[in-house]
Order: C-alpha cells, then sequence, then structure tokens
C-alpha cells in the first residue's frame, strides 16, 4: 500500500511539476488544468476563484482589506505560502497604487493542517482542505484608486493528483470623498478666535510629522559642509542653519526658531528622521544642547514636507528618504534676560545614492558666535570616534606613530588568521635551510622585507593618486 502510494505521489509531482516549467506560467486556464494527472480515472472539480477590495469604495486614510479566496471540494487541497517541497501557494503583487501596506503579508483565514511525509523525507506539508481565504489590509492613500495587481500561483491536490494553476491578480476600488468632521461648537468657537483680526497668526502643522515654513528675522546663521579625508572631497550636502526670531504681535511672549536646510547635489539623498535602520539607512538624527532661556514648543526638528517612500523591487525594503533640498524646524519660546542668543548643536547623517551609501557622519554647529564649529577641519565628529582623540596620535609625531604602527601590527600576530600560520612558516623555512643549505634567517629575512617592500610600493601609489585614505574609500564604495 505505501509502496503504491509513494509511486502515485512521486508521479504525480514530477509530471505536475514538469508540465508546470513547460508551460503553466503562460496563461492559465481554470477549466483545463495545466498538467494535471489524475491516476485515478476521475474528474476532478477545479477550484472557485475570488479576488476583491473590501470596501469598494475607499477614502483617504481607510482600511482596505485585499481577499484573495480559494474554495475547493472536500478531499482537495492547497499548500500554504510557507516553503516546503516547491508546492507552495506564491501571492506575487507587482503593482500596488494608491495604498500603503499595513499587514506585512497576506494572512489565512484558519490554521492549516500539519501532515509529516515519510515519503518525502518527513517533510512537513501545510495543507488547507476545502479551500482557504487569504487577506491583507492596506490603508488608502488618498492621491489615485486603489489597485492591486500581481500573480497567484498554487497547486490544487487529493489524494491521486496535484495540479499547478497560475492566475492574474487584478483588484481594484473606487476612490471615495474624504469624510467632513461635523465641526462641534468648542471647535467653532476655537475657529472664531483664531480668525479673530487680535489673535496672533501662529504656524500650523501642515500635516502629521510636518511644520508649515516659519518666517522671521534672521538672528544668527551658519553654513556647514563636511570635509571629508578619505578622498579628499566634500560631502555632496550643505548645511544652511539659521536662528530665527518668530514673535508675533504679542510681544509678551518671545519666540524664535531653529532653521535647518539641507542642500544635497546630484542624485544623492539623505535619510528622513523616521527611516527605520533595519530597512538598510540610518535615520538623520539633529541634536541641541541645552540652553538656558530656551523651552521648546515642538517635540523635535520637524521637516516641511514629507519624506519620499522609496521601495525595493520585492517591497520588502522601505526607505524614507530626501533628495535635493529638505528643511527642518523647531519652535521655542525664550526669555531674553535670560537666553545668551548661543545655540549648539549636531546633526547625524547618512548619504546615499543608487549604488552607493557613505559612512555615517556627525557635524557640529554653533549660533551666535564668532567662531562655529562645523566647518572642514574643525566641525566633524566621525561616527563614534571623538576629534580630540583622532587628531591627538598624528600630533605627536612620526616617531610615536610608527612604534604605535608596529606595536599593533605585533599584536595583530595574535589573531586566528595569522597565529595559526606562524609555526608552519617557520617550519617552511627550516626544511628549506636543511635541503639547500640556506641560512633560515636569511630566507626568513628576505621573506619579510618582499611583503613589506610589496605595500609600501602599493602604499604610496595609492596615496599619490588617491589621497592618503584612499584606499579605505575603494574599500567601502567598491
Amino acid at each position: 500500500m505505501n509502496m503504491t502510494r509513494f509511486l502515485r505521489l512521486s508521479v504525480a509531482l514530477l509530471l505536475s511539476l514538469t508540465a508546470g516549467l513547460a508551460g503553466s506560467r503562460a496563461e492559465a486556464q481554470f477549466d483545463n488544468p495545466l498538467g494535471g494527472i489524475n491516476l485515478s480515472g476521475a474528474k476532478s472539480q477545479g477550484p472557485k476563484i475570488e479576488m476583491k477590495l473590501v470596501p469598494a469604495q475607499a477614502a483617504a486614510g481607510e482600511i482596505v482589506t485585499a481577499v484573495i479566496s480559494i474554495q475547493l471540494d472536500k478531499e482537495s487541497y492547497v499548500y500554504s505560502q510557507n516553503p516546503n517541497v516547491g508546492a507552495e501557494t506564491k501571492i506575487k503583487l507587482t503593482q500596488i497604487v494608491g495604498l500603503d501596506p499595513v499587514d506585512k503579508k497576506f494572512l489565512p483565514d484558519h490554521k492549516p493542517k500539519t501532515v509529516i511525509e515519510p515519503l518525502f523525507n518527513n517533510a512537513k506539508l501545510e495543507k488547507f482542505y476545502g479551500g482557504v481565504t487569504w487577506s491583507q489590509k492596506f490603508r488608502a492613500t488618498g492621491k489615485q484608486a486603489p489597485k492591486l495587481a500581481g500573480t497567484l500561483t498554487f497547486q490544487v491536490c487529493d489524494a491521486s493528483s496535484c495540479n499547478p494553476f497560475e492566475k492574474p491578480i487584478l483588484m481594484t476600488a473606487q476612490l471615495g470623498a474624504s469624510k467632513k468632521e461635523t465641526p462641534s461648537l468648542e471647535m467653532l468657537l476655537q475657529q472664531k478666535k483664531a480668525n479673530s483680526p487680535f489673535a496672533s497668526k501662529a504656524p500650523k502643522e501642515s500635516a502629521a510629522g510636518t511644520l508649515a515654513p516659519l518666517q522671521g528675522e534672521v538672528l544668527e546663521s551658519t553654513t556647514v559642509r563636511h570635509h571629508r579625508e578619505i578622498g579628499d572631497k566634500d560631502d555632496p550636502i550643505e548645511f544652511d542653519i539659521k536662528l530665527i526670531d518668530t514673535t508675533g504681535p504679542d510681544a509678551s511672549k518671545k519666540t524664535a526658531a531653529i532653521v535647518i536646510t539641507a542642500k544635497i547635489d546630484g542624485d544623492w539623498h539623505v535619510f528622513a528622521q523616521t527611516q527605520d535602520p533595519a530597512m538598510f539607512g540610518l535615520p538623520t538624527v539633529i541634536k541641541l544642547e541645552d540652553s538656558s532661556g530656551l523651552t521648546a514648543i515642538d517635540p523635535g526638528f520637524l521637516p516641511t514636507e514629507k519624506p519620499e517612500i522609496v521601495k525595493s523591487a520585492d517591497q520588502k525594503v522601505v526607505q524614507d528618504v530626501f533628495h535635493h533640498q529638505v528643511t527642518w524646524q523647531q519652535r521655542f519660546e525664550y526669555n531674553p534676560d535670560e537666553f545668551s542668543g548661543s545655540v549648539q548643536g549636531s546633526i547625524r547623517y547618512q548619504l546615499c545614492e543608487a549604488r552607493t551609501c557613505l559612512r555615517p557622519i556627525t557635524v557640529e554647529f554653533t549660533l551666535g558666535e564668532s567662531k562655529a564649529l562645523g566647518t572642514h577641519e574643525e566641525d566633524v565628529q566621525l561616527a563614534s570616534v571623538p576629534i580630540e582623540e583622532a587628531s591627538s596620535l598624528g600630533s605627536q609625531g612620526l616617531i610615536p606613530f610608527l612604534l604605535t604602527g608596529i606595536a599593533f601590527g605585533y599584536l595583530a600576530l595574535l589573531t586566528p588568521c595569522v597565529f595559526p600560520m606562524i609555526p608552519i612558516t617557520v617550519s617552511f623555512f627550516l626544511k628549506q635551510a636543511e635541503k639547500e643549505h640556506h641560512n633560515a634567517v636569511g630566507m626568513a629575512l628576505v621573506y619579510c622585507l618582499g611583503i613589506v617592500g610589496t605595500f609600501t610600493v602599493i602604499g604610496l601609489l595609492v596615496s599619490t593618486f588617491m589621497g592618503a585614505s584612499g584606499m579605505n574609500q575603494v574599500a567601502n564604495n567598491p
């Protein structure tokens, strides 16, 4: 009995996979399953497929659910999306319009039945008998009518056959009008008060996480552009930092704002503060040191516009980026008797383009002093290395620098890649000296000088044509 079942399953799986590779991905017809082999001779009923977006009309911000349903008879089943012997169900979306994913993937409406199949090396196969409904939630953006397109690939099996199918996915919905909230009495009173000619015109937040551009008298300003030692070039980004007075008609309440405008060259981009570090990009971080007399109004620096959402081809990597120019702002209340007019802070950022990312850099700046941090040699705090530590070694002279290099070279002998090779190298020279009557010490000295000379020549050539840190630039940006 087991041998007969094994032969049936093996032949069915082999023929179905062969048929699927030969042509099942062209255009599947559900009334004539591609590659289906029925060993029992009984005619199996084809699956019933339903795909739709719920609701059929969605306004901006509403949740839209994509539903894919496969209905089968009780004896038939489809596999889950988890990888198994190559017959797993695959739902691939190639086009997402007017929707932002809420769920990471399509989820089934019930758990599959797990079967351990000894005929396939005890593989755990997850099967949905009688069919299954998958769903994934999205949020309507309100910019375009919701639309999903892609491909559904699956196999329908029973006790004697497996039939591969491929169905195009095309689900659409209408774009509904945004729902207008009926204003309450309190909202009407606040609106009337805001429209009063005696009310101070405070800037309004234009959208969630953004702040409308601020206007005011410029009190202090500075410009920061970092110069990288690696490659001996300026960063393709420049920061224009200003402290402006935004005090309104009510002079009893003094307000100010720090405005940071980043101008980005070419096709480079910088990441937003909302960027997820797990998505292969570090978020921009703006920090201010405590300043007496300044009280923050906003929780942090807010951009004047939302970042651009960039997704990879498989939709798995999502990045929040800014191209060309971005402005961050933060508002403060200040006490003229306590505030000195000086503000210090730092900006950590990472620059990337299509295939290259530069290492993260932290630049410091000062507003309100004659000498600002953040200019070429004095502004940069690289990653986690303080400026003083980075420059102290080089200022001690050539001899301490060489001695430090030699010491670290000896320490490198203790690494797992080098230490096991020491006895092998020593024994090689001893054997060669015994065989050819050469001086083992002399051979070892020639060997060492050859290595030192080779890397010295390579280092001089690279430094001459690419700068002192050119090799690091090549290693970090192949």
